[in-house]
């Protein structure tokens, strides 16, 4: 028993031995100098794993051991960050080293050789030639844009599957009276799923909700403040809270649902397993969605988030506009005004583009640095200050609280039950009312301010960025003087901001109570339309011209090479 014991001690300790040295030999391999003689060149694809790319660098000569390379990667926690692009790693870097500009992302300098005797102008043009000769050639666009539209109409096909134990026949009938309230903006927002209670009937909108409230409170809280400065991994970690922020609220949401649903009779079989049952699809829809979303972002084109709701907006707009020339055609509205609110909504969006684009340019000046014999800086430039920084969220802040009342309203009924307070309510905080009216005007300029304050664009720290890289607003001081200095051009630039989006979401209210155009004309559809096609159009262009500038690139090397393999006389 002793023999079988001290051979069973012996071989634990070779074990342990043998462990220890092969921990002592990765760790060697993992921070020693590589094996690259030479700087070695690597391209990684969007979307490319650990796997991929350390095969690709075996094949390069800038490692020895992939294995050892996946492992180290895994246990500092570096495989999940790698960045897509172009990458130029130096003689004997370690795997380490690889590891970590993997992660910082890729920033090759390409040498671009032009025709003798052209301008800069001419190659600027050359790069930015943008048609759809272009387009037809980029193919990775095409595939990012196909992708887009498949999960797109994923989601519309979701929008027609219905929760199970729905009475349609009651929710369409409840619905129809509960278009003025919360209801109808949920179901402009989700393209009709709360008018068919389908499984996206909650949308995006608990995933935004989330992100607004966790960017608040990242401005708020010094803690959350402090994660966002850490980088990647604050931003996954903040990441991360909004994911389950979005599950606490979509359950909420869902749950006062389905309380909704049995009190105004539209479940068949009411109780916890209707209520249940209702959660878990709802709740499983939004998640869906957001996982939709960052799929579309990432691997897509546009911002996901908004694409979505930019969907929903516009699926229900050929029903509403058949409804609004069917009003032309009964006789209640006379076609001089059906031609004039036309050409007014083309002039608003006009308008909308016009002051989406405007800016406020801001001159920074650098100093000038000397380098031995040579002179760095001194260059100028411009810091952009956009009319409208907070963008649509004023309007959809203002929208929800507004529209709070009239929801209430509905789901408590009218009459003596309730003491009078909901007629009361009804009558003043009604669509059209001027009560109404001016609540909505000021609620949407005091987000206009909240937001941009603590949110869209925060003085200290673009006033600290601004030290940090040496620039300085000419004849005002770095620090304090910037901060002050920034709040009162944004202050003042928001006066004409906030009375811009209050103007655009006014219009249309004073038109639907007036002349009972469809809801989904309302000022908050209209800023998500405009502002999400010309974001999209944006990154389209984008990668045509970063396609052109790649052109350019493989021409260049194309006649480097002819040039080298020319015969010398």
């Amino acid at each position: 028993m002793r023999h079988v014991a001290a051979n069973a001690l012996t071989l634990l300790v070779l074990a342990l031995v043998l462990v220890f040295g092969l921990i002592t030999w990765g760790q060697k391999q993992f921070t020693g100098a590589g094996p690259s003689t030479a700087p070695v060149s690597l391209q990684v694809e969007r979307g490319e794993g650990i796997a991929s790319v350390s095969e690709k660098l075996a094949a390069a000569g800038a490692i020895s051991h992939p294995t050892v390379f996946r492992l180290g990667a895994r246990y500092a926690r570096l495989d999940a960050g790698l960045k897509y692009g172009d990458y130029e790693f130096p003689a004997h870097a370690s795997m380490e080293a690889i590891l970590r500009q993997l992660n910082e992302g890729g920033n090759v300098l390409r040498q671009i050789v032009v025709p003798e005797g052209w301008t800069s102008w001419q190659v600027v043009e050359a790069a930015s030639n943008l048609s759809w000769g272009t387009f037809g050639k980029a193919k990775e666009l095409q595939s990012r844009i196909l992708f887009a539209i498949g999960l797109l109409m994923v989601y519309r096909l979701g929008t027609y599957i219905p929760v199970p134990g729905i009475d349609a026949a009651r929710l369409q009938q409840f619905i129809e009276q509960a278009g003025g309230g919360i209801g109808g903006m949920l179901n402009m927002f989700t393209g009709g799923a709360v008018g068919r209670m389908a499984i996206f009937a909650l949308g995006i909108m608990p995933y935004i909700s989330a992100s607004i409230i966790v960017q608040l409170m990242t401005a708020m809280v010094p803690s959350l403040a402090a994660l966002k400065k850490e980088g990647e991994a604050g931003r996954k970690k903040i990441n991360q809270y909004t994911r389950y922020g979005t599950v606490l609220l979509a359950t909420f949401q869902a749950y006062g649902l389905s309380l909704g649903l049995e009190a105004e009779g539209m479940a068949h079989d009411p109780g916890w397993y209707f209520r249940l049952s209702c959660i878990i699809t709802l709740v499983g829809g939004t998640m869906f969605l957001m996982w939709i979303g960052e799929q579309i972002t990432s691997r897509g084109i546009g911002n996901g988030t908004s694409l979505i709701i930019f969907v929903g907006i516009v699926a229900e707009l050929p029903a509403a506009l058949a409804q609004f020339l069917t009003q032309g055609r009964t006789g209640a509205l006379s076609p001089v005004v059906i031609i004039g609110i036309l050409l007014m909504m083309v002039a608003v969006v006009a308008f909308v583009v016009f002051m989406e684009r405007a800016l406020r340019k801001i001159h920074i000046q650098y100093p000038k640095r000397q380098v031995g014999m040579k002179i760095y800086g001194g260059e100028s430039s411009h810091l952009p200050i956009k009319v409208n920084p907070a963008g649509v969220i004023p309007a959809i802040f203002a929208s929800s609280l507004l529209l709070l009342p009239a929801t209430i309203t509905t789901f408590a009924g009218t009459g003596a039950a309730t003491g009078g307070w909901v007629d009361y309510v009804a009558a003043y905080l009604g669509r059209g009312q001027p009560l109404q009216m001016l609540l909505f005007g000021g609620l949407i300029v005091f987000f206009s301010y909240f937001y941009t304050a603590n949110v869209a664009f925060k003085s200290d720290d673009v006033a600290d960025n601004l030290k940090k890289q040496g620039g300085f607003v000419p004849g005002i001081r770095p620090g304090q003087k910037t901060i002050d200095y920034l709040d009162y051009v944004v202050s003042r630039i928001l006066v004409v901001g906030s009375a811009y989006l209050a103007a655009v979401c006014l219009l249309p209210e004073i038109l639907i109570s007036e002349f009972s155009i469809p809801f989904y004309f309302g000022g908050t559809s209209l800023l998500i339309v405009v502002s999400v096609t010309m974001d999209t159009i944006t990154q389209v262009q984008s990668h045509m011209l970063a396609h052109q500038y790649e052109g350019l690139i493989e021409r260049s090397r194309l006649r480097s090479k002819q040039r080298g393999s020319k015969p010398r006389r």
